[in-house]
């Protein structure tokens, strides 16, 4: 079994005060001293540090308090500031991670996941928390109380196994089970009531009634749309098979048609290149022939000219000196010019001729194009004005058809339901039997465990000389002792809050035995007798004297912090001893310094 933690020191820095502290051993530590020295602060302050919700300590802002508690594995230290949820966690150990959690519910890093590691428990665990198994999660909180018993529980009537509050009474003892079992009941399913299934049955009956409301009316609305349908919609199955045929058919010559319609797009495009050759061909042509009717005339030119030359005798005194002229041989260029002459006519012919197959084929060219365009343009009317138009309308067609498929099937879907609805209506009508089966934690405290707790409740009773002590037993109907034969509120203030001392101090020895799975490691006692000898005077010192000879002889099992104000005259040499004085001598109290001027501490 795991043994759990115990409280190493405790520090408090109050603002502008010097710092309180103190330091725990593992075994009996007794803390003595008059009233309004701050002992009672000391528990007060380790519950806050471990995550209680507020502390009734009225301290300066930024007061912060400091826990350090510590096992085999190492140290953990705690700083939380006073008004703040934070908590802030401080270790060299390999299973709690330091850093910043929370005590705030719902918190995403609760303070309680590190708090239960140091007990071994390193799983977030569920505990039953309510009669019906609903459950919540496990933490250090659930029964810390248990740990910390501060002046006003420690004298409490009822069972100070139970916290305040009894909506927490079945989270706190499923706690205490698992502390003692290992055991979280997680087999068992959460439960129901006879009143909550029928209240849940009748919900679900006015639910299923509704839904059949629902269902009514969308049949009606079916059957209107079905209406709206055209009327050769109705006959739907007979067509649409047929209908879906001429659909592919009629995309099949429109696809046909597109085709055919980019077959002759190409071929006119060819048309339309070749036109372009021949407009190119015949302007070649016609410049080609403007140059060749220019060399005939320059050749005309010429060779009258010479002829014209050859008719005009040339004059035999020279007009300038009268000196006789020569006869000069000039050569002539007619024949020359004949032949070039006749070679240019002959090209000019021929470029005629070809001109004139040029001019032929443009013309041939040009019927084509307009055949061809008149061709496309008849197969995209066609495409346009009919097989599209046909396409959408047999699809608008059997989108009627498949409409009215649809609003069948769900008229029929939603008969189903129907009928359906109707059967679970008539199942629901068959009375609950109540077969509930509530979570009672007095059946898995009975047998063992109580007779362990007997045995030692026994033990402890005799050890500590409870005046007139005869028989002591654990009532599982209380969750208390009974002492003789009588119920704990029988019994005055004083002797309540020593059987209830008596009984913690049983649990934990318990608890701390190898026939339990789980220790919390410490136990708090805020003045187990100081009301007994205050109110009961009737009580022996002998009685008193024996609780505090218990104490010293059972300190190796877990820590024990007792608070009181004056103990009985034993020797506490061999045990951790914090005396507090109230006067200037010694140490005045938990806080430093004389006076509490400025930190109102209750007893």
């Amino acid at each position: 079994m795991n043994k759990g933690f115990y409280i190493k020191a405790l520090y408090v820095d109050i603002p502008g005060r010097e710092r309180a502290a103190i330091e725990f051993s593992q075994g009996l530590n007794l803390i003595t001293g008059p009233s309004n020295t701050g002992k009672s602060w000391i528990p007060d302050c380790i519950n806050y540090a471990l995550g209680a919700e507020e502390t009734r300590i009225e301290v300066p802002d930024k007061t912060k308090i400091i826990l350090v508690i510590s096992n085999d594995a190492g140290d953990v230290t705690l700083y939380r500031n006073i008004g703040e949820s934070k908590i802030n966690i401080s270790t060299s150990r390999n299973d709690i991670v330091s850093g910043n959690y929370s005590c705030a519910k719902n918190a995403k890093r609760p303070i309680s996941l590190a708090l239960l590691r140091l007990l071994g428990i390193k799983d977030e665990c569920m505990i039953i928390k309510n009669s019906r198994f609903d459950r919540q999660r496990l933490t250090l909180r659930t029964f810390l109380y248990l740990c910390i018993a501060e002046q006003t529980p420690i004298q409490k009537m009822s069972s100070i196994l139970l916290p305040e509050q009894k909506v927490q009474w079945t989270s706190a003892l499923s706690a205490l089970l698992f502390l003692i079992t290992g055991n979280n009941f997680s087999g068992e399913d959460s439960k129901e009531s006879k009143q909550v299934k029928e209240a849940r049955r009748q919900a679900v009956v006015e639910f299923i009634r509704h839904q059949m409301v629902e269902l009514s009316s969308q049949q009606v609305e079916l059957a209107e749309r079905k209406k709206q349908l055209p009327e050769e919609a109705t006959a739907i199955q007979a067509k649409i098979q047929d209908l879906t045929g001429l659909i592919a058919n009629t995309e099949e010559h429109l696809k046909s048609a597109l085709n055919q319609s980019q077959s002759l797009l190409k071929e006119i495009y060819i048309v339309n290149k070749q036109l372009t050759e021949c407009s190119l061909l015949h302007n070649r042509y016609s410049e080609l022939n403007s140059q060749y009717e220019s060399d005939v005339k320059r050749l005309t030119f010429i060779v009258e000219g010479q002829i014209n030359d050859s008719q005009n005798e040339p004059s035999q005194i020279c007009p300038f000196c009268g000196s006789p002229t020569k006869k000069h041989d000039h050569p002539t260029y007619i024949h020359a010019a004949q032949i070039e002459l006749n070679k240019i006519i002959s090209q000019q012919k021929d470029l005629s001729s070809a001109d004139a197959d040029v001019t032929l084929e443009n013309q041939t060219l040009q019927k084509k194009l307009f055949h061809l365009k008149e061709m496309r343009k008849k197969i995209d009317d066609s495409i346009s004005e009919k097989l599209r138009p046909e396409v959408e309308s047999l699809k608008q067609s059997l989108a009627y058809y498949r409409a009215a498929i649809e609003f069948d099937s769900e008229a029929a879907l939603i008969y189903r339901y129907q009928r359906s609805m109707a059967h679970s209506l008539e199942q629901y009508q068959i009375p609950i039997v109540d077969e509930t089966v509530s979570f009672d934690p007095r059946t898995h405290l009975a047998g063992d465990i109580q007779h362990n707790l007997n045995i030692m409740l026994d033990r402890i009773f005799r050890e500590c000389h409870f005046d007139g002590y005869s028989t002591v037993y654990f009532d599982l109907k209380k969750y208390d002792v009974i002492v003789n034969g009588n119920y704990k509120k029988s019994y005055g203030q004083g002797f309540r809050t020593f059987i209830n001392t008596l009984l913690l101090l049983t649990i934990h020895d318990y608890l701390s035995s190898d026939k339990c799975a789980y220790s919390p490691g410490f136990l708090i006692i805020d003045s187990p007798i100081m009301s007994l000898k205050e109110v009961d005077e009737a009580a022996s010192g002998n009685m008193k004297t024996s609780l505090f000879k218990y104490l010293l002889s059972h300190q190796e099992d877990y820590q024990k912090i007792i608070i009181e104000n004056t103990p009985p005259d034993l020797d506490y040499s061999k045990i951790n001893l914090i005396h507090f004085t109230g006067t200037s001598e010694g140490r005045y109290g938990f806080i430093p310094g004389k006076t509490n001027a400025d930190v109102t501490v209750t007893e």
